[in-house]
C-alpha cells in the first residue's frame, strides 16, 4: 500500500494516510486491552469494591465475597455513585419537595383567587353601568365632577335611562317598575356566591364555581352590560337594533352551566335567576323591535296587539314547560303579574281591556304561572 501510494500521490499524502491507519489499529488494541481489566470503583459507603464490565450483556455486575452485598440493587446507585449521583439528581431531590409545598401553600390558592377576578370585575362593571343607566340626564349633569375611574369606564353609557326607554317605546307587555328590581337581586346573589367561592378558594377548599362557570358568568355580565349600553343610545323614533340582538346572548350563555350538570346550591341560584329573567327580557326586546323597529316587518309596525301576542306565545312556552325549578317559577310569576298590573293601570277604560285579546291571554298566563308556583308541574 505504501509503495503504491508513493507512485500515486506525493510522499506527504502517503505518510498522512499511513499514520491514520496506524492510529485506527492502535485504538482497537487499546479497547480490547482495557476491557480485559477489572476496574476498582467505590460505593456510596466509601468501601472499595471490584466491578467487572461484562461485554456480552453490556451491564455492570458487582463481584464480592460478601453475600449480603450481592443482594443490593446495583441499578439504584448504591454500588456505583458515578452512574447515579449527579448535580441534576441532587437539585431534583431538593427542588421537588419545595415546589410541592409552594404549590399547595402559595401558588394554588393564588391561582384559584385569580380565577375569580375577571368575574368580579364584570359584576362591578355591570352594576356600575346599571346605576348610571337608571339615572336621568339631569342627574348625570348634576353629578359631574373630576374624572374618576368609574366615570371614565362608564363614559360610553348614553343619556337614555331605563325609565325613559320604556316611555319612548311602550308595549302592552312592558312590566311594572317593581319587576326590574330583580336586577339588584341578581347582582346581590352573584356577589354573595362569589364571595363564598373566593373564601373557599383561599382556604384550599372546593370553590362554589369552577373555571367554566366563572367564565360563563363573566360573559353573561358583559353581554348584559353591552345591552344596557346599546339601549342607552336610543332616542324617540330611533330604536337600536342591537337592543334585540345582544340581549338573547345573556340567557344563552348563563344557561350553559345549567344544561351541563347539576350545580351547587348558590351557583344554581345565580344561573337560574339570571337566565330566567333575561329570557323574559329577550322576548320583551323582540316585542319592542317588532312594534317600533320599522325594519321591514310592516305587519307588526304600530300594532301593539300583534307584538304583544308574539311575546305572550313565547312566555306561555316558558311557563308551561315541565321541569321548571322553584326559582324559575318565582321569576315567571313575578314578571307576568307585573305585566298584568301595568296593563290594568295604563288602560284608558274597562272596554279597552275587555276587547283586547292580549289582555285575556296575559290573565290566563298569570293564572297558570301562579298555579305552577304553588303546585308545581302537576297543575
Amino acid at each position: 500500500l505504501f509503495s503504491w501510494s508513493f507512485h500515486r500521490w506525493h510522499l506527504k499524502d502517503c505518510l498522512a494516510m499511513n499514520w491514520s491507519i496506524f492510529f485506527c489499529f492502535a485504538c482497537l488494541a487499546c479497547k480490547s486491552l482495557v476491557s480485559s481489566f477489572h476496574i476498582p470503583l467505590t460505593n456510596s459507603h466509601g468501601f472499595g469494591r471490584l466491578v467487572h464490565i461484562d461485554k456480552r450483556h453490556q451491564k455492570i455486575t458487582p463481584k464480592s465475597r460478601s453475600s449480603s452485598c450481592r443482594k443490593r440493587d446495583f441499578r439504584k446507585g448504591e454500588l456505583n455513585p458515578l452512574y447515579s449521583i449527579s448535580v441534576g439528581s441532587i437539585v431534583e431531590k431538593i427542588e421537588n419537595p419545595f415546589l410541592r409545598k409552594a404549590d399547595k401553600i402559595l401558588v394554588q390558592p393564588i391561582v384559584r383567587i385569580a380565577n375569580h377576578i375577571p368575574t368580579l370585575f364584570s359584576l362591578y362593571y355591570f352594576g356600575l353601568v346599571s346605576m348610571v343607566s337608571m339615572m336621568s340626564t339631569e342627574g348625570m349633569i348634576m353629578n359631574q365632577g373630576p374624572a374618576t375611574f368609574a366615570s371614565v369606564i362608564t363614559k360610553i353609557v348614553g343619556k337614555t335611562s331605563n325609565a325613559e326607554f320604556s316611555s319612548f317605546f311602550p308595549t302592552y307587555v312592558t312590566p311594572a317598575n317593581f319587576v326590574f328590581l330583580i336586577w339588584p337581586v341578581i347582582a346581590a346573589t352573584q356577589l354573595i356566591s362569589l364571595s363564598f367561592s373566593l373564601l373557599f378558594a383561599a382556604l384550599d377548599r372546593k370553590p362554589i364555581f369552577n373555571q367554566d362557570e366563572l367564565t360563563a358568568l363573566s360573559l353573561s355580565n358583559f353581554a348584559a352590560t353591552s345591552w344596557i349600553i346599546v339601549s342607552s343610545q336610543a332616542s324617540p323614533g330611533m330604536l337600536p337594533l342591537g337592543s334585540a340582538l345582544v340581549l338573547p346572548l345573556v340567557p344563552l350563555i348563563s344557561g350553559f352551566p345549567l344544561r351541563r350538570k347539576k350545580l351547587e346550591t348558590l351557583s344554581n341560584l345565580v344561573f337560574q335567576t339570571f337566565s330566567s329573567f333575561t329570557s323574559i327580557a329577550s322576548l320583551l326586546a323582540l316585542a319592542v323591535e317588532l312594534q317600533h323597529g320599522r325594519r321591514g316587518l310592516s305587519i307588526f309596525g304600530g300594532r301593539p296587539e300583534l307584538s304583544a301576542l308574539v311575546f305572550l306565545s313565547g312566555y306561555f312556552g316558558i311557563v308551561s314547560r315541565s321541569g321548571n325549578s322553584t326559582v324559575k317559577r318565582i321569576v315567571n310569576t313575578v314578571a307576568i303579574v307585573g305585566i298584568l298590573s301595568k296593563r290594568i293601570v295604563d288602560a284608558s277604560g274597562l272596554v279597552e281591556l275587555i276587547t283586547s285579546v292580549s289582555f285575556w291571554v296575559t290573565s290566563y298566563i298569570a293564572l297558570l304561572a301562579t298555579k305552577k308556583l304553588f303546585r308545581g308541574d302537576n297543575s
